[in-house]
């Protein structure tokens, strides 16, 4: 069975992966006791080859092996109510 890959940037140039995330968020206070927030993030973990299953020495040499490119995102979106009652 191969070794699996690490999740790095492997076969990339340089080697240097191109995970990135960026945000925005805000608060408004209410009161002196009460506020409410909102953040929005964007994160990207960027590509991947992985291996989707076990392939045996036979069968690679009559089919590719059998992987798949993926791209994972996420986006997250958080709303809050803060209470500071020691104002």
């Amino acid at each position: 069975m191969p070794a699996a890959r690490s999740p790095t940037a492997a076969g990339r140039k340089g080697g240097r992966p191109r995970e990135w995330t960026a945000g925005v968020g805000g608060e408004w206070a209410y009161s002196r006791d009460l506020s409410f927030g909102a953040e929005y993030r964007h994160i990207d973990l960027g590509a991947r080859t992985v291996n989707t299953g076990w392939v045996d020495t036979f069968v690679l040499a009559f089919f590719p092996p059998n992987s798949s490119a993926v791209h994972y995102t996420i986006d997250q979106v958080t709303a809050r109510v803060n209470w500071h009652p020691w104002h």
